[in-house]
């Protein structure tokens, strides 16, 4: 476990008088209220409760009715004064104020006042900012990096577009199933001849109607037949019909990448007009836990933020 890792056991006859001095001198301080952390974890059996902090720290409750404490737990998802944690659970209660101040310190549970909860409850909401991009054509070719590919999905389907329609490669599919991505709702397509509700004809269909085409992750066969102009599937003939932004992701070996024919491929794709989001440090997956940092990892970090940034980024460039 990465992080502090400290386990504090309480049990369960906490003093029932020292519980409401307790509550008595946090409503002297400041009205003060509390929140669970959005990155704290429980977890409960019979008889115990577990928390877990963000750093690691382990706290554990023991000789507890564990459904009680499980709906206090659920409670702190919104400010809660001492008062009314005192009201949701009796015994339970007073075994949470007993680790009370060592949660806090631990950040399981947050203190402040109401408005300084709310409003840190209030900006760890998704966000309502209008999406800069009314569509997005996403390609996924068969990298290893695919295989995470759903999470970045989900991002810029809150973050960055409106619509989206994924066009996935026949190696994709080995690493990343249509059923998936489709659950996030947006229009899956693997073949050039799959027509789907209106659109008859997807390569044109896609390509006039996309404000920018990605291809995450990028293989180097990818990459050469961009390079070679060939239309010889649903993607390739979608980036030789779009007059938008073509935006490039590659991920390979690191010996791959450096190699000069792979090389010339990439200068072409540059010189042809499409954007290369460079390579980042990443650890090559056939070295197993033994991997050292190298050259050719996803260039948009670890971030999945940072992906709509530089999308953004680029379509306000093409706009000029």
């Amino acid at each position: 476990m990465n992080g502090r890792t400290m386990f504090e056991t309480v049990p369960s006859g906490f003093s029932e008088q020292r519980r409401r001095q307790r509550i008595a001198g946090h409503a002297m301080e400041r009205s003060i209220y509390y929140l669970r952390n959005i990155n704290a974890a429980a977890v409960s059996t019979a008889g115990q409760f577990l928390f877990v902090s963000p750093r690691g720290a382990v706290h554990v409750l023991d000789g507890v009715e564990a459904d009680r404490l499980a709906r206090i737990w659920e409670s702190l998802a919104f400010p809660i004064s001492p008062e009314e944690l005192d009201a949701l659970g009796e015994g339970e209660a007073s075994a949470l104020e007993a680790t009370l101040d060592a949660l806090v310190a631990d950040e399981v549970i947050l203190a402040g006042s109401r408005e300084e909860l709310s409003n840190k409850r209030a900006r760890e909401e998704l966000p309502q900012t209008p999406l800069v991009c009314q569509r997005l054509v996403l390609g996924i070719t068969g990298a290893a990096h695919a295989f995470s590919i759903v999470p970045y999905v989900r991002e810029l389907c809150l973050t960055f577009a409106e619509e989206i329609d994924v066009v996935l490669t026949e190696n994709a599919q080995a690493f990343v199933r249509r059923e998936a991505l489709a659950a996030l709702g947006v229009r899956v397509w693997t073949d050039m001849m799959d027509a789907q509700g209106e659109v008859s004809v997807p390569h044109i269909q896609l390509a006039e109607s996309a404000q920018m085409v990605l291809i995450f992750p990028a293989t180097a066969h990818a990459i050469h037949r961009l390079a070679q102009g060939a239309c010889s599937d649903l993607l390739s003939l979608i980036v030789s019909a779009t007059t938008r932004p073509v935006v490039v992701v590659p991920t390979m070996n690191q010996n791959m990448w450096c190699k000069p024919a792979i090389q010339r491929n990439v200068s072409q794709i540059r010189t042809d007009g499409l954007f290369v989001v460079e390579p980042g440090l990443g650890f090559e997956l056939a070295q197993g836990r033994g991997a050292k940092l190298s050259v050719g990892g996803v260039g948009v970090g670890r971030s999945m933020t940072a992906l709509c940034r530089i999308l953004e980024t680029i379509l306000n460039l093409s706009d000029l």
